[in-house]
C-alpha cells in the first residue's frame, strides 16, 4: 500500500518535471541560439542525476550539494520504490518538491 502511494506521488512529480522541460524546450523554437545552451545544459543535468550510477560513488563531502539537484531525490525515490536500492531522504525530497512547484508556477502562469 505504501509503495502504491509513493508511485502515485512520483507520477505527479514526473508530470510536473516534464512540463517544465517542455516549456524550456519550446523557447528554443523562437530563440534558435538557445538550442546549443539547452542541449549542453541537459547533458550536464543528466550527468548530475544518478540514473545509471549509485549514490555510493559520490564522496560524502559532496553528497549535500549533489542532493540539491531537484531531480536527484525523485530519481532516488523511483529506485527505492521499484528496486529497493539507494537511500532516500525526505528532507531533500521536500526541497525538490518545493523547487519543482516554484519553477512550474513561474513558468506556467
Amino acid at each position: 500500500p505504501q509503495r502504491d502511494d509513493m508511485k502515485k506521488l512520483l507520477d505527479e512529480i514526473d508530470t510536473k518535471y516534464s512540463k517544465e522541460v517542455y516549456l524550456v524546450l519550446s523557447a528554443t523554437t523562437k530563440y534558435k541560439d538557445l538550442q546549443i545552451l539547452v542541449g549542453f545544459g541537459m547533458q550536464l543535468w543528466m550527468y548530475a542525476t544518478p540514473i545509471i550510477y549509485s549514490t555510493s560513488f559520490v564522496p560524502e563531502k559532496w553528497k549535500g550539494l549533489f542532493l540539491l539537484n531537484p531531480v536527484t531525490p525523485a530519481t532516488l525515490m523511483f529506485k527505492n520504490a521499484f528496486f529497493g536500492t539507494d537511500f532516500f531522504s525526505l528532507k531533500y525530497f521536500g526541497f525538490s518538491c518545493i523547487i519543482t512547484f516554484i519553477v512550474f508556477r513561474n513558468n506556467y502562469f
